[in-house]
């Protein structure tokens, strides 16, 4: 689900390429790495 949220929101992203849509695109970028990193460090712990 998040893939294909991720899909819709890269060609939004390459027919809108605007300042505010790039910063949009980069937290978004930003919060997958960080999920995953999350979850990285959770499937160390356990």
């Amino acid at each position: 689900m998040l893939e294909f949220f991720l899909l819709i929101a890269f060609l939004i992203h390459l027919y809108f390429s605007d300042k505010e849509l790039n910063r949009i695109w980069k937290i978004l970028i930003d919060q997958d790495y960080r999920f995953k990193a999350i979850e990285e460090k959770l499937k160390k712990i356990t």
